[in-house]
């Protein structure tokens, strides 16, 4: 880089993108290696300034060789020399680095940034360093490596700075090239989910990549790499199995590898697989252990989820329930163990219905529930009875209910409880009415009578019934009753007697005793008591009746509500091994009991009232309370597609189902339904509708025509409504050329191409479709049967699917009848055109000579009586001032003032028509020097005022000495005049080349002007600050016209209270340089 610009103009400084090094004191060897460098460079310089040639490509070959530029500027950042190594080495020229020339040899993307770190550097005296990229004489973008430093003085203060360049390119392109590479290893590690660690022994230094800091549950850079922050993290229970695997392999082997968990502090388990090895020295010792590590997470999780899948198939194995489902026709598609264990014995079952396993009768049963469930689409309980392989008779409280797959498949589900033990024991318990109403009858129930005093029983009606015994065989005293109660209830007894001794006037017991037979049974005692008058417990009066039976059968009852409870948890738990949301409704849906949300929506655990506000999106409650209702009329399905606030507070689709269980009596006692996440669907349909709308909207508005083939035949073609209305037909019509049908639009036109008839197949759209390629547009006349011909220009491509096979075809089709007419229409305008204007330009050239002549006679005409006006003017104000009053005196100024301005007028168009009139005689003019003298005499008129003028030396051109003048004088004079009130005003006139051409211009920051009106200020009379200056409005349109004259052309930029820049330029350069002027 070379910092470089004029007396007059600061550099400009560039901006780097690599990052730079400040030190705060001068490097003495880097000084010592530029001042070598540049006396080599200004022995060569001298060589040239000399005359001598002969070193000229040496100085070249020197600089592109050895890549380096020399350069020192003053302690403010303006270059010292001619900066001709710059020059060398870019190819530019002294005048391409005008004002700043330098910087277009930097590459656009390194212009911004360097300057406040160059500005930063020359404040602070540190050194400057930055890397960017320069265009060499060939144009090519190299990276350079600029360095500078300052020289101080005594009190530290910079003298002037010195500075190379050095190429870098090839060492830039080889980190640029490791960069991509390690970018590239990295992405590809990540991609992969693998992450490299490396750990050296010898200072304990651990490296690792960025992702393993997430991966072991860290932010990036939040605590230093090494085995402390790795062994805090993995799993207490896998530390020692990690560790002793590291150390068997530093010790015996080179090579390590271990699966281990690690816990992040939220709870999070991870599994990692570490990969590495050992690098040893050559006496064996351990240098470096580095490798990878690996998430098996993912892996672990499927593991775990087909583990899971087993043990809930080995779990419906194991539970005694019947689990199978059917497709609609009965066909079985799924059985657990059990149900094949009961019934099947090995036999096979896929495909097989329940005619192929049971009696007719017992078919039609499970089939006509089958069909109940299907049929009312709801789930529904039935008792049904089957017989075992062995015959042994079986009851089962059946649950069936519809099941649809994702694929909209419909099945039917069933769990079947054993419950032929409470069957039999809610049998049992009515034979056991039965019987106690015939011993009732019968006087089966045994009734005593006990005398307290004497411990004998004086009745004992139906002891024979309950126990076996004869009365004869049994004695009639209270300790022989003893003796048939078990050991274990006779405390019991006991006790409740005594309770009737103190007071306690009846009981009921229930308690065993052992039957003539040795059985034991349960009996029920009731017994009253009755007492003396002084309270003493003087009678017992009960009776006892065998409850064995009832004791059985509440044993049974308990024993089938707890299998009952079992089933129903494990039936929860299949549930919940879904991945749809389930839940529990109460009967009128007004309570949800429960809902199992898989993170899609949240959990409840309680009944719940204001699930409907919680849950369902709001616009779409009315539509689910509906179909609730409607579900809860009909006593079926309910099946209802909507809107829910989903767990993480979005918006998702689910579709919901809910089936109702009913009671005996078919009233509705809870409903149970499942939520399927329809959220990615739903999205899916909304975004491929919105398309097909935007692109029907689309077709329907485009202006051209497009037009549709239906298959790769090309039979039948139909449009969008321009191509309807091109063609005159209807949007049912055909215009297919080669329709089936004789009749088809199509087929009644003609087509023709240079008035040749062309074939159905030579049209674009048919072209396309059977050559497989775009057709570019092609003209051709349309003429349909009975209507008007027009010009049609149409082009074609084939649509093709996935396999890129030809399916249909696409054309656009434009009416180009219009344009097709104007185009003769203009061929015959322009002859005549051409005609009319060689006779107009002979007329006006004429008319021109002429009004020059007469604007020359007028304006010479009018001078004569306005220097009157103004010479009498003068007179009565310096003569016959006393006599006339302010007023008079007043309008004498304004007609002396008013005078002059004519005066001036005339002046600037005697000026303007001298320009049309004079020829030109051009020599190469060195503008900076007339402007100089022409600034000095507006100095000279005004020396009060503080005008900060810059002129650039050594600017020349092509002109006339004179008119080139008037320019100057015009443009800064107008310059000085709108910089009168500026603060600080400044003007510049400077040049600078453009191609082959030269561009002129004139800046200043004065009151500038809106450039919605720069088209106007070059044009005669027209004044955009009228009344605020004096002025004619002649002077721009003198300065255009001697432009013109020039074959030049001049333009403007300004912004309003900023300033303004007027460029120019001479022969040679008008085309070249964009602007708003003339």
């Amino acid at each position: 880089m070379i910092l470089w610009g004029s007396r007059l103009a600061a550099p400009i400084i560039l901006t780097t993108q690599a990052p730079m090094t400040t030190p705060n004191t001068t490097n003495p060897q880097l000084l010592l290696e530029i001042a070598q460098l540049k006396e080599r460079l200004h022995h060569l310089e001298a060589q040239v300034h000399c005359g001598d040639t002969s070193n000229r490509d040496p100085f070249r070959d020197l600089a592109q060789a050895a890549a380096q530029v020399i350069w020192e500027t003053d302690a403010s950042g303006v270059a010292l020399d001619d900066a001709a190594s710059w020059r060398a080495y870019t190819g530019q020229t002294l005048e391409e680095l005008l004002d700043n020339g330098w910087v277009q040899a930097v590459h656009p993307e390194d212009r911004t940034e360097l300057q406040l770190r160059w500005q930063e550097a020359l404040a602070t005296g540190n050194t400057f360093n930055a890397e960017y990229r320069l265009a060499n004489a060939q144009g090519v973008w190299r990276w350079t490596n600029v360095i500078a430093v300052p020289l101080l003085d005594a009190s530290g203060c910079a003298v002037k700075w010195t500075g190379i360049n050095l190429d870098i390119h090839e060492r830039k392109q080889a980190e640029l090239a490791v960069r991509a590479n390690e970018e590239g290893l990295r992405l590809a590690l990540s991609g992969g989910g693998l992450w490299m660690w490396d750990w050296h022994f010898s200072d304990d230094n651990v490296i690792w990549s960025d992702e393993l800091y997430r991966m072991l549950g860290y932010a990036e850079g939040e605590v230093e790499a090494g085995i402390a922050a790795w062994e805090e993290r993995v799993h207490p229970e896998d530390r020692e199995q990690a560790a002793s695997a590291l150390r068997l392999a530093m010790d015996e082997s080179n090579e390590y590898e271990i699966a281990f968990r690690v816990l992040w502090p939220d709870g999070t388990v991870r599994w990692l697989e570490g990969k590495g090895r050992i690098d040893r020295d050559e006496q064996g010792v351990a240098l470096r252990c580095y490798g990878i590590m690996h998430d098996l997470t993912s892996q672990h999780r499927e593991e775990e989820l087909q583990q899971s899948d087993e043990r809930l198939r080995a779990l419906l194995d194991f539970v005694p329930s019947l689990v199978f489902l059917k497709d609609p026709e009965g066909r079985y598609v799924y059985l657990n163990e059990t149900y094949q264990k009961h019934f099947l014995k090995g036999r096979p079952w896929i495909g097989q219905t329940d005619f192929d396993f049971w009696d007719r009768q017992t078919a039609e049963i499970f089939r006509a529930n089958d069909a109940e469930v299907l049929r009312t689409n709801r789930a529904n309980q039935f008792m049904e009875d089957s017989r075992d392989q062995d015959g042994t008779r079986r009851c089962w409280l059946c649950y069936k209910f519809p099941l649809t797959d994702s694929k909209g498949n419909l099945f039917l589900g069933g769990v079947g409880i054993d419950v032929t033990e409470r069957a039999l024991a809610q049998e049992a318990v009515q034979r056991s009415e039965d019987r106690f109403q015939l011993a009732s009858r019968a006087g089966r129930i045994m009734v005593y009578d006990l005398d307290v005093g004497s411990g004998r029983v004086a009745a004992r009606h139906g002891l024979n019934e309950l126990l076996g015994f004869e009365p004869s065989e049994a004695e009639a005293t209270l300790s022989w009753w003893d003796g048939r109660i078990h050991p274990d209830d006779l405390p019991a007894c006991h006790a409740a007697f005594g309770r009737l001794k103190t007071g306690s006037h009846d009981h009921v017991l229930c308690y065993r005793v052992r039957h003539k037979d040795g059985r034991t049974l349960w009996v029920e005692d009731h017994a009253t008591a009755f007492y003396t008058d002084a309270g003493g417990l003087r009678r017992v009066i009960g009776s006892v009746r065998d409850i064995t039976d009832h004791k059985h059968t509440e044993e049974a009852l308990r024993e089938s509500n707890a299998q009952l409870k079992h089933s129903e948890e494990r039936f929860r738990a299949l549930a919940l091994a879904t991945s749809d949301s389930i839940f529990r409704m109460s009967p009128d849906w007004k309570e949800m009991f429960y809902l199992q949300g898989h993170k899609f929506l949240a959990d409840t655990e309680v009944a719940t009232s204001d699930w409907l506000e919680r849950y369902i999106f709001a616009a779409d409650r009315p539509l689910v309370t509906a179909a609730i209702e409607e579900a809860i009329r009909t006593k079926g399905m309910f099946e209802q597609e909507h809107r829910v606030r989903r767990a993480d507070g979005g918006t998702g689709w689910t579709l919901s189902r809910a089936i109702p269980m009913l009671d005996s009596q078919g009233e509705i006692v809870e409903w149970f339904g499942a939520a399927k996440n329809i959220t990615d669907r739903k999205l899916a349909e909304e975004r491929e509708q919105r398309s097909y709308e935007r692109l029907v909207t689309l077709m329907n508005a485009l202006p051209v025509g497009v037009s549709f083939s239906d298959d790769e035949t090309c039979r039948n073609i139909t449009g969008n409504p321009t191509f309807l209305q091109q063609f005159g037909i209807g949007a049912q019509d055909n215009i297919s050329a080669s329709a089936a049908n004789e009749d088809a639009p199509g087929r009644q036109m003609s087509y023709l191409l240079d008035g040749r008839p062309l074939t159905p197949a030579e049209l674009p759209l048919q072209r396309a479709v059977a050559e497989n390629r775009n057709i570019p547009p092609m003209e051709f006349e349309v003429v349909p049967a009975g209507g008007k011909p027009w010009v049609a220009s149409a082009s074609a491509a084939p649509v093709r699917d996935q396999d890129g096979k030809v399916v249909c075809g696409v054309a656009v089709t434009v009416d180009i009848t219009d344009r097709v007419n104007a185009e003769r229409a203009l061929i015959t305008l322009n002859a005549d055109l051409e005609r009319r204007v060689q006779e107009r330009t002979s007329q006006l050239a004429a008319t021109n000579k002429e009004l020059e002549s007469f604007s020359y006679s007028v304006t010479h005409e009018l001078g004569a009586p306005l220097r009157s006006m103004n010479c009498f003017s003068s007179i009565l104000l310096e003569d016959y001032r006393d006599r006339l009053d302010d007023e008079g005196r007043g309008y004498l100024g304004r007609i002396a003032a008013a005078a002059n301005r004519m005066g001036a007028l005339i002046e600037d168009l005697l000026t303007l028509s001298r320009v049309t009139r004079r020829p030109l005689s051009r020599q190469t003019v060195n503008l900076s020097i007339l402007a100089q003298e022409i600034l000095l005499g507006l100095v000279a008129q005004d020396p009060e005022r503080q005008v900060e003028l810059d002129v650039v030396p050594g600017v020349e051109g092509e002109w006339d000495p004179a008119m080139v003048k008037l320019i100057l004088q015009n443009l800064l004079s107008n310059a000085w005049k709108y910089t009168g009130g500026t603060t600080g005003a400044k003007i510049q006139f400077g040049g600078y080349r453009k191609g082959a051409g030269r561009v002129f211009y004139v800046r200043d920051n004065g009151i500038g002007f809106d450039m919605t009106y720069a088209s106007k200020i070059f044009l005669p009379f027209e004044r955009l600050h009228r009344g605020e200056f004096e002025g004619t409005g002649i002077g721009l349109a003198t300065v255009q016209r001697v432009i013109d004259l020039h074959g030049g052309r001049i333009w403007t930029e300004a912004r309003l209270g900023e300033g303004a820049t007027f460029f120019f330029t001479d022969q040679g350069s008008a085309e070249e340089v964009p602007g708003v002027g003339a």
